[in-house]
């Protein structure tokens, strides 16, 4: 029988993995074992309903169906109306290859109710996956959800995704926008957005969001990387055509990379590893 030490600090754990809205499927059923079906259950209290959902969505991942499938049984008998508790059904269905039982689904539970925020997102999901070779497909599903459902910003993101892979630079960036819109302090997605830029060949915009993004996070690589690719390209037009300071700014660039890669550091704790440091430093000396 699992101690009760062990217990409280798999509650604890798998409380945080929710609020952060880490999935970690290995770690969180590794620990949720600790609990399902045993008498520490009990110790969850309201939060039981939130766990059983945790271990069946990781359980989906690892592709133990048979232990998603008495999880969920359990929620839908507690909750058998619950768009959640649907939305589960159909991704077991999903991980099953019931992909046509899964659109069936999911289109009777719209039928009855068309704004089912929970169930589009899985249709979404689900169009990724039937057509993999299409992305038309689920672009039109996100674009008339994102028509009600404006303020979501992980659908922006998503759309994003698509249209990068196909790849349409200015659709991307539209949708980054209105993700950096509706977050504004999310350092993230100005990244992303930076790089996009970088990508589509507007370095001079790209310059200014990775300064931007250099200035709220002063200490990601990547920001910094992204300034320094820039200052190279824009070193080499005229002066009369350069932004200010983009030799003082490089400059700078560099002495931050320097700082961040010189000293080793323990891959585990997020930092890069010894053969990422060597090479950012061979880079920045071909550079310099």
């Amino acid at each position: 029988m699992p101690s009760t030490s062990s217990a409280a600090s798999a509650i604890t754990t798998l409380a945080e993995y929710r609020r952060l809205g880490l999935r970690k499927s290995a770690e969180t059923l590794a620990l949720g074992s600790v609990l399902y079906g045993t008498k520490n259950e009990k110790r969850l209290g309201d939060d039981l309903w939130s766990f059983l959902e945790q271990h069946a969505i990781a359980a989906l991942d690892l592709g133990r169906f048979e232990l998603a499938e008495d999880a969920i049984v359990r929620l839908a008998t507690r909750f058998p109306q619950s768009p959640r508790v649907s939305a589960l059904e159909g991704m077991l269905l999903e991980a099953r290859g019931d992909l046509a039982g899964a659109k069936e689904l999911y289109d009777s539970l719209l039928a009855e109710d068309e704004t089912n925020v929970t169930i589009l997102k899985r249709q979404i999901a689900l169009a990724k996956l039937m057509h993999p070779k299409d992305p038309s497909v689920p672009i039109g599903l996100l674009t008339s959800y994102l028509d009600t459902f404006y303020s979501d910003p992980e659908a922006w993101l998503e759309l994003a995704d698509l249209y990068s892979a196909l790849p349409l630079y200015p659709q991307t960036l539209f949708a980054l926008e209105e993700a950096i819109l509706l977050q504004p302090q999310n350092p993230f997605h100005l990244l992303r957005y930076a790089e996009t830029l970088y990508t589509s060949g507007d370095i001079p915009a790209a310059w200014k969001a990775y300064l931007r993004v250099a200035e709220m996070q002063g200490d990601w690589r990547r920001a910094w990387l992204g300034v320094k690719l820039c200052a190279r390209k824009l070193l080499q037009e005229s002066e009369a055509d350069r932004p200010e300071l983009v030799q003082e700014l490089d400059e700078l660039a560099t002495d931050r990379l320097l700082e961040l890669y010189s000293t080793p550091k323990d891959a585990s704790a997020g930092r890069p590893d010894e053969g990422t440091r060597k090479g950012v430093l061979k880079f920045l000396e071909v550079l310099s």
